[in-house]
């Protein structure tokens, strides 16, 4: 979905915890920063 054919470039992706009721330390999750070309 993400690639350059589609005009787009994934510049970084980052591991990186979210809230949540259920986790303590935050649940595993993923920090993408996707730019448009």
């Amino acid at each position: 979905a993400f690639n350059p054919s589609n005009g787009w470039n994934v510049a970084a992706i980052e591991p990186h915890r979210i809230q949540t009721r259920y986790h303590d330390d935050g649940a595993p999750a993923w920090f993408a920063t996707i730019k448009r070309i």
